[in-house]
């Protein structure tokens, strides 16, 4: 009933997904058998938390998502800011998450690949060369010359991405845009973000570099 009444308080859709709800049940478990273990201190002789459970299905979602079409990219990389285009870009290109492309750095980009490590990825799995089209290669080098103005839609530098500098064990990607600016972006590109389908977030990316 807590978890139900939290979501409905602070959640952004009124309620939290039922993977959320499983997870937090997990630990709540967890937690109820570190306190028997420690009954002497505890005075908890059973996990009050043992029948706990959620449905992780994914019926229950917060929403559905869907992938971005082959159109629908191609206007959001024409209308976006230059750094942003290349970061939808790349993610579209590479299929990596957002916070795979918020971990590359300098060191990790060669010709025609990227050094993805086990600690910075999902899977846990690294791999010493995730291949990349040439043409990212050469767009990746002109970002790190600086030939992609760091602005936004206007012309104006965003401290953000700015500071970071360029050398080995620096951020390729200093920021990576987040749902809200996505949307944003998907607007100014007379994209509709959600439909009948679902809704496009950083995540749908990925399902364009599956689908392309």
């Amino acid at each position: 009933e807590w978890l139900l009444t939290y979501g409905q308080e602070h959640g952004k859709s009124g309620d939290i997904s039922a993977r959320t709800s499983a997870r937090y049940a997990q630990h709540l478990k967890q937690f109820g058998r570190y306190l028997v273990k420690h009954k002497k201190r505890s005075g908890v002789t059973e996990n009050p938390f043992e029948l706990l459970s959620f449905s992780a299905s994914e019926a229950d979602r917060v929403y559905l998502r869907r992938h971005i079409t082959e159109a629908e990219l191609t206007a959001l990389l024409k209308s976006a800011p230059d750094y942003r285009s290349l970061v939808y870009l790349a993610a579209s290109l590479t299929g990596l998450r957002r916070k795979e492309l918020g971990s590359l750095a300098w060191e990790d980009v060669g010709e025609g690949w990227l050094r993805l490590h086990a600690k910075k990825v999902k899977n846990k799995k690294a791999r010493l060369r995730h291949p990349i089209p040439s043409s990212l290669v050469i767009l990746l080098g002109d970002l790190r010359k600086g030939a992609i103005p760091l602005t936004d839609r206007k012309g104006r530098p965003i401290p953000q991405y700015l500071g970071q500098g360029t050398g080995p064990k620096a951020a390729v990607f200093p920021c990576i845009p987040g749902c809200e600016t996505l949307r944003r972006d998907l607007t100014a590109a007379k994209v509709s973000y959600k439909t009948a389908d679902g809704v496009i977030d950083f995540h749908s990316l990925r399902g364009a570099f599956a689908c392309l």
